[in-house]
C-alpha cells in the first residue's frame, strides 16, 4: 500500500509538471500567433527577403577628397520600384574641385568580381559636374536584385559609386570696378564654382549713361548687363559712366550683348525633376515575410506531444 501511494504521489507530481509545461508552451504559441516574429537568421521565406543583410549597403560610395550629403543606402528589406531613384550630391574638399566624370559599377556578389558591369551616364544614371548631383535611375537599382528575365539574385549585386576630387583651385572670383555716377550689381563675387554662370547688371545714376564696359580689360560696348558663362577662371569687369546727352533715358539706348554678341544669356540647370512614387501593388517585388506558420505548427506539435505525455502518465498511475 505504501509503495502504491509513493508511486501515485510521484505520478501526480509528474502530471502536474507536464501540465504546467504544456500550459507554458500554449501561452508561447498564443503570443507568437498574435505577435509574429521575424524570419529565422539565415532563412528566407518563399516570398523572398534577404535575411541577415538588413544593415548591408546595396548602394555604397567610395570617394576621395570629396564629401557626400548622404550615407550608403540599403534596399534589401525593400527593393526599389522602377520609379524610385537614389540621389546624392558630392562636394569637393578644400583645395579640390569636382571631377568631370564619375564611375558607377555593379559588383558580382557570387564571384566577388569588382566592377563586373560599368554603367553608362544618361542611360543608367546622371552626374552634374557643376552641382555634384548624382541620380541613379530606378531601373538601374533593380538590376541589383533581378536579372533580365526577372529572376532574383541571391545574394544581390551591390552598386558602387566612385569619384575623386581634382586637386587645384575649386572656386573662382570676379573682381568688380565701377566708376562714379553708376553701379554694377553684384558689387563683388567670390566662391564661384566651376562651370557656373553669373550675370552682372550695370545701372547709371539719374542724368548719366553707360560710357563703356570692360571685361578682362577688353571693351564689350555700353551694355546694361553682361553674363559670364561656364566660368573656369577668375575674371574682372569694369563699368564707366558719363553725363547723359539730350535728356533721354539712357536705359532706352543701351542694348545688351556679350563679347560673343549674345549677353543676357543665363545658364540653365542640367538637372531634371524625377518624380518618386510608390507602387504597393508591384507583386513581383520580394517582401520580407514573417514566420507565423512555422512557429505556429512548431508550437502545436510540441503542445500535442506534451498533452500525449500527460495522458500516458495519468493512465500509468491510475
Amino acid at each position: 500500500m505504501t509503495t502504491f501511494r509513493k508511486k501515485q504521489c510521484k505520478g501526480d507530481h509528474q502530471y502536474e509538471t507536464a501540465k504546467k509545461s504544456c500550459l507554458l508552451l500554449l501561452i508561447i504559441a498564443f503570443f507568437i500567433a498574435i505577435f509574429p516574429v521575424g524570419t529565422f537568421a539565415g532563412v528566407t521565406d518563399p516570398g523572398g527577403g534577404y535575411a541577415g543583410q538588413e544593415t548591408a549597403p546595396a548602394v555604397y560610395i567610395t570617394i576621395y577628397d570629396l564629401t557626400a550629403d548622404k550615407p550608403d543606402a540599403n534596399y534589401y528589406t525593400n527593393p526599389p520600384n522602377v520609379e524610385d531613384t537614389f540621389e546624392v550630391t558630392l562636394t569637393p574638399d578644400t583645395g579640390f574641385s569636382l571631377p568631370e566624370s564619375i564611375t558607377v559599377q555593379r559588383e558580382n556578389s557570387e564571384t566577388g568580381s569588382m566592377g563586373e558591369f560599368e554603367y553608362t551616364p544618361d542611360t543608367h544614371y546622371t552626374y552634374n559636374s557643376t552641382s555634384g548631383e548624382v541620380v541613379i535611375f530606378g531601373s538601374t537599382l533593380r538590376e541589383m536584385f533581378f536579372d533580365a528575365s526577372g529572376e532574383k539574385y541571391d545574394p544581390p549585386h551591390p552598386i558602387r559609386i566612385m569619384a575623386a576630387g581634382v586637386s587645384g583651385t575649386s572656386t573662382f572670383s570676379i573682381s568688380v570696378t565701377q566708376g562714379t555716377n553708376g553701379t554694377i550689381s553684384p558689387a563683388s563675387v567670390t566662391g564661384i564654382k566651376k562651370g557656373d554662370d553669373l550675370t552682372f547688371t550695370i545701372t547709371p545714376d539719374s542724368g548719366f549713361q553707360i560710357a563703356g564696359v570692360l571685361v578682362d580689360g577688353t571693351s564689350v560696348g555700353n551694355v546694361s548687363s553682361y553674363t559670364f558663362s561656364n566660368i573656369t577662371s577668375n575674371h574682372t569687369i569694369t563699368a564707366l559712366f558719363e553725363e547723359a546727352s539730350g535728356g533721354s533715358d539712357p536705359s532706352d539706348s543701351n542694348d545688351s550683348s556679350d563679347s560673343n554678341g549674345s549677353s543676357d544669356s543665363s545658364g540653365s540647370s542640367d538637372s531634371s525633376e524625377i518624380s518618386v512614387s510608390s507602387n504597393d501593388s508591384d507583386d513581383d517585388i520580394p517582401k520580407t515575410g514573417d514566420s507565423f506558420s512555422l512557429f505556429f505548427w512548431l508550437m502545436c506539435g510540441i503542445s500535442s506531444a506534451g498533452i500525449t505525455r500527460i495522458i500516458m502518465i495519468r493512465k500509468k498511475f491510475l
